[in-house]
């Protein structure tokens, strides 16, 4: 009954157009070029829904088999590209919404 509610621990790094997903408790990685463009010049998440996408692809076929419940996941985003000015709130929001639609707490 423990195993029901487990905490899933994931790394997801952000590169230009471009998602690394890395699944801690079994060390499973996967690293997808994004088919529709999510980045430009200035952010990396500049097309919200093509992120989200991608990243929820992503996170289902790195859980793996159905499950009744959905796993809770702790999700530690890092964006890989940097940037002179850093990153921006929106830019902060906007990882923070990706995780929250991914299913992370």
């Amino acid at each position: 009954m423990t195993g029901l509610f487990k905490k899933i621990p994931i790394i997801v790094r952000f590169y230009t157009n471009e998602i690394e997903v890395i699944r801690l408790d079994k060390n499973l990685k996967l690293r997808r070029i994004a088919k529709y463009k999510f980045s430009t010049e200035r952010l990396i998440i500049a097309d919200f829904n093509n992120a989200e996408k991608l990243l929820s692809s992503m996170v289902k076929e790195i859980l793996g088999n159905k499950r009744l419940f959905s796993p809770t996941l702790i999700m530690i985003i890092q964006q890989m590209v940097e940037f002179p000015d850093g990153i921006s709130e929106i830019e902060k929001r906007a990882y923070r919404d990706l995780a929250e639609h991914a299913g992370a707490i």
